[in-house]
């Protein structure tokens, strides 16, 4: 599987993200390095979340549209560091498949992007 990470405080959004220490800040930034075609979904991808408090956009969600896993190589969302805590903003995914989210809560108290 290809990995991102996303560290609400330390990172940032124009690093590479594909390791702890050069961790995007937003989970959209990570969203929009995953092709829209689903030409990756032969390996998949895994977008690990540091604890915290994740940004939403302006709307109030996290957007996570147009984009395809496959039963072989899904796209998951998990939390890096258990028990520490990984809050997200209610999701907005529409038009996805096989997206497996791990070990998040989703709050609608997360913070406005």
């Amino acid at each position: 599987m290809a990995e991102l990470w996303v560290d609400p405080v330390s990172g940032l959004d124009d690093a590479d993200g594909g390791t702890r220490a050069t961790a995007l800040r937003t989970i959209a930034a990570a969203w929009q390095r995953i092709p829209r075609d689903g030409a990756d979904t032969d390996h998949g991808w895994r977008i690990w979340l540091c604890a915290g408090v994740h940004a939403a956009d302006v709307r109030g969600f996290a957007t996570l549209n147009d984009r395809r896993g496959s039963e072989s190589a899904p796209i998951e969302i998990i939390a890096a560091d258990p028990p520490l805590d990984v809050r997200v903003p209610p999701i907005d995914a529409n038009d996805c498949s096989h997206l497996n989210l791990i070990g998040l809560t989703i709050a609608s108290e997360s913070l406005a992007g």
